[in-house]
């Protein structure tokens, strides 16, 4: 587990951006500079640990709540060492009041703007969510059998919830606050979008239904349409050709997604909150095997010039051509098979 985005939010606005300690409440944001961005010098201490042998970490509180805002206490370096060090003199009551006392002195002594703070929590309630959908924690792995092994699949359930996050994008109230996120975002939701109806263009459609054990997951994958009944072999290798084509470009389609994610996760961090996904970092994808049996572990995300588009992403037709260009590739060319139908399956959320 880790804190969501939404409760980063409501422990930093609710507490000031201070520390909890009445005699310091020093600020915990050092502002940017010409040569610097802003620096966090404050942390999100736990109550109870989020280990049962760290600071009042025996106690029956559940792993998941551990991490909810009810068990964080935002202080600077300092106390927040000092109470875990100190641990039987700062209880678990003693710092539910300390947090309490120091909000109440926010709310009555400080000028915040409220509407900021009410944006900020709407941005991160829906980064949570649309997170939560695309399964960060286990999303290497989940990727994995998209781009490995030559033929692309994935897990039924997984398939079934991506295929709401281009609608659940374009149906939220965004507060238009920050239109850098915004525009990432819709980004994110349009490499997604093209993800999916590739990838059912030469589904198995046998393996589109889901497993009446729950015990195991239906794996959903790519037809070996060049596995012909009669033997022809021209028009074998001319199926095989397009099925590798196929492939790759679902490879390099899943490849845009992390980087339309990892540049979703930057942008957070530049308006939200500084610390998103400080233990985690960026997303990895792993592939393989390679012709040596190995598997390897890739960084992919937008060059600086790729950034500096309005939209990164420039949609399917350009992107088979554009691919080439990107910090890592599996295909090339255009191929027009994709745009002869209006549709050719898959989520249709524009």
């Amino acid at each position: 587990m880790s804190i969501l985005l939404k409760t980063h939010k409501l422990l930093w606005g609710r507490s000031g951006n201070r520390c909890a300690f009445e005699e310091c409440r020093n600020e915990l944001i050092a502002e940017e500079t010409e040569t610097d961005d802003e620096s966090i010098i404050g942390d999100e201490a736990h109550i109870i640990a989020r280990k049962k042998d760290g600071p009042r970490g025996n106690h029956p509180m559940s792993a998941e709540d551990r991490d909810k805002y009810d068990n964080l206490i935002l202080l600077c370096r300092n106390h927040h060492k000092q109470i875990d060090d100190q641990d039987t003199h700062y209880t678990i009551e003693k710092l539910i009041e300390l947090k309490k006392v120091h909000e109440k002195w926010v709310k009555e002594s400080l000028h915040l703007d409220i509407q900021v703070n009410k944006d900020d929590l709407t941005y991160a309630s829906y980064i949570d969510e649309l997170f939560k959908r695309l399964d960060l924690e286990n999303y290497n792995g989940w990727t994995q059998s998209l781009i490995s092994n030559g033929q692309p699949s994935i897990g039924y359930t997984r398939l079934k919830e991506i295929e709401k996050v281009p609608t659940y994008v374009v149906s939220r109230f965004w507060p238009g606050r920050y239109q850098e996120l915004e525009t990432a975002i819709l980004n994110l939701k349009n490499v997604l979008n093209d993800l999916i109806k590739v990838f059912y263009k030469h589904v198995e459609n046998d393996s589109l239904s889901e497993s009446e054990n729950p015990e195991f997951e239906t794996i959903v994958f790519t037809r070996k349409f060049y596995q012909i009944d009669e033997w022809n072999p021209e028009r074998y290798d001319e199926l095989l050709e397009e099925f590798n084509y196929h492939a790759e470009l679902v490879v390099d389609l899943t490849l845009e997604l992390t980087r339309a994610t990892n540049f979703v996760i930057e942008k957070t961090r530049k308006y939200l909150t500084p610390k998103y996904r400080e233990e985690q970092g960026k997303l990895l994808v792993t592939a393989g095997p390679f012709m040596d049996m190995s598997w390897q572990t890739f960084k992919v995300e937008y060059k600086k010039e790729e950034k500096e588009h309005e939209l990164p992403y420039p949609g399917l037709k350009e992107f088979m051509t554009e691919r080439a260009k990107r910090d890592l590739v599996y295909g090339e060319g255009f191929n027009d098979n994709y745009f002869l139908d209006h549709h050719f399956g898959g989520n249709e959320e524009s």
